[in-house]
């Protein structure tokens, strides 16, 4: 297997990149913006920007991103972007990431990342950590690590049960390990869909206030998992149950072909096929592997719903292609049948709720999961830089 961090660069729009002199009169490729939020419109330029770059002659090889005061609006977001900068040093470019990040509950990991290293007024500028901590780094808060096939499965859960246990979060045994369930699970899903490696990252951090709670303290658990490949999140199962004989495949997946004929009424610019797809592989008992015709996986959503109950509040989704389906808390009930339906009513005859699913102005090539996970701190924690959510 292989990370296919190149695949970030197969889909994007022309981009004339901005070249400029520093004091001694040497060229250099820079980034600015005037976007106040580090979301999919700015990583969208910043991969058109990149491709430009990577696609000239490499005469000149320095690249400056210069970001004012900006706001995270999610982990995956800054994830991607070090997965651009990763690609671009691996090419040769010497990067300089100019960055103020302004703390809010998804942003704090970032002052662990390894794009700090490649911002000159920290005064630790280093291309070689940078490229050693994109591949790994575990401390008491901050886990990354890249899982490269299944096999790894087993000790990479044992990894996440033991650096959620040092956080001391969480009283309760086993919503700790429904949260290592839950990521061990989507990491072999990701693995499974996706036929290559799998970043896993994931950062804890304390002393947040509930604006309607401020008595009581609150701490954040974030988590990337992230995938790139050609094949997208449902393309196996969708290729499974189309192309084989209902004969050869069990009776869950006969009835997902039912559903899913019933779904193509459904079908427009913003309920698409890739969507029902992604939500058809989620299911219990699906799964793309085609040694497994008769019965899938334990259903990530399901694992996934105990930890959101758990949490005071959250911010999840699944990304693949330029689609996006969001794990809202209300509609991740079973229906009747044990599905899933991402809506009011059961899976088989409607279509999700309109706010689970929506179009990405970036195309991801494989699947990246965001989960965010607001969690009430124990007593007698550390109260230091509080910050309202």
């Amino acid at each position: 297997m292989s990370q296919n961090v190149d695949l970030i660069f197969s889909d994007c729009s022309s981009y004339k990149p901005r070249l400029e002199k520093d004091k001694k009169g040497k060229k250099y490729y820079s980034f600015r913006t005037k976007i106040k939020n580090f979301n999919a419109e700015l990583l969208s330029s910043i991969i058109s920007f990149s491709t430009s770059i990577l696609q000239k002659p490499k005469l000149i090889r320095n690249i400056e991103f210069i970001f004012d005061s900006i706001e995270l609006q999610d982990k995956l977001s800054y994830i991607y972007f070090e997965c651009i900068c990763f690609y671009l040093i691996s090419q040769g470019f010497v990067v300089s990431v100019y960055l103020q990040v302004t703390r809010n509950v998804v942003s704090s990991g970032i002052y662990d990342s390894p794009i700090k290293y490649l911002n000159p007024p920290n005064g630790n500028y280093s291309l070689e950590k940078f490229l050693k901590e994109f591949q790994v780094k575990i401390t008491r808060t901050h886990l990354r690590l890249w899982v490269t096939s299944n096999n790894d499965l087993s000790s990479f859960s044992s990894t996440v049960v033991n650096f959620l246990k040092n956080l001391f979060i969480i009283d309760d045994k086993k919503i700790l390990f429904s949260i290592s369930n839950t990521i061990g699970e989507l990491v072999g899903n990701a693995i499974e869909h996706g036929k290559s490696d799998c970043l896993v990252d994931i950062d804890y951090s304390d002393s947040f206030i509930h604006v309607q709670k401020p008595d009581r303290n609150f701490s954040a658990l974030n988590v990337v998992i992230l995938n790139f490949s050609e094949i997208k999140m449902g393309d196996l199962v969708k290729n499974k149950i189309i192309q084989s004989h209902p004969r050869k495949i069990g009776e869950r997946y006969q009835d997902i072909k039912r559903i899913y004929n019933i779904h193509e009424t459904f079908f427009n610019q913003e309920y698409t096929e890739n969507i029902f797809w992604i939500i058809a592989s989620l299911q219990h008992e699906i799964s793309g592997r085609e040694d497994t015709m008769i019965s899938g996986g334990r259903g990530s959503t399901k694992l996934l719903k105990s930890i959101i109950d758990y949490s005071e509040s959250n911010y999840c989704y699944i990304m693949s292609g330029h689609e996006l389906v969001k794990f809202h808390h209300k509609l991740l009930n079973e229906d009747s049948q044990g599905y899933v339906s991402f809506s009011n009513s059961d899976f088989q005859s409607a279509k999700p709720e309109k706010e689970v699913y929506s179009k990405s102005k970036i195309y991801l090539p494989g699947v990246g999961y965001n989960l965010n996970f607001v969690l009430e701190k124990k007593d007698g924690e550390d109260e230091r830089n509080k910050v309202n959510i």
